[in-house]
């Protein structure tokens, strides 16, 4: 997922290099701290599960996966009011 946020807005966001459509319904899942911060603006649901369980099961249905750490989360031309 990159985004851009400008003035504490969401200006442009994409998952995958496509652009997120309005409307449409994205599923994944992060940590509390990354929604809360990072994630402000976006819709979640909060599901109670815990995140041990949700690799679990993912890991269990997909029997191998590959880690890719580049690129897991790129902020663009973070601004503020204050210029900083």
């Amino acid at each position: 997922m990159r985004y851009r946020r400008v003035d504490d807005q969401i200006v442009k966001a994409a998952i995958g290099g496509r652009t997120i459509e309005d409307g449409r319904t994205y599923t994944g899942a992060t940590n509390s701290y990354f929604a809360g911060l990072a994630l402000r603006g976006f819709s979640r649901n909060n599901t109670g599960r815990r995140r041990l369980d949700v690799v679990t099961a993912f890991l269990t249905q997909k029997g191998m996966v590959t880690p890719s750490y580049h690129g897991r989360r790129t902020i663009i031309g973070r601004r503020n009011r204050t210029g900083g």
